[in-house]
């Protein structure tokens, strides 16, 4: 993906192209632009080559809210599965 970057003043803005939206690995999110780890700019910063790392998502709404469990729950399934 091309990212493009500009620096205005004191600002560093990024401009990155929107895609296809496509299920992220966890499924909890829907991508819709992303830079993939870190890309390389035009820009400088005290002499070094600015580098950066960007995501475009929304929530998925079809992924289920996992249910929260009281910590207190798995401290007793714990004791109760040791061997005596």
């Amino acid at each position: 993906m091309v990212v493009k970057t500009k620096l205005s003043g004191n600002v560093l803005k990024v401009y990155m192209p929107l895609r296809k939206p496509k299920l992220s690995a966890s499924g909890k999110n829907i991508v819709i632009a992303t830079t993939r780890g870190p890309a390389g700019t035009s820009v400088e910063y005290e002499g070094h080559k600015v580098l950066v790392v960007a995501n475009a998502f929304i929530k998925n709404s079809e992924q289920q809210p996992e249910r929260t469990r009281d910590p207190r729950e798995k401290n007793a399934a714990a004791k109760d599965a040791k061997p005596k």
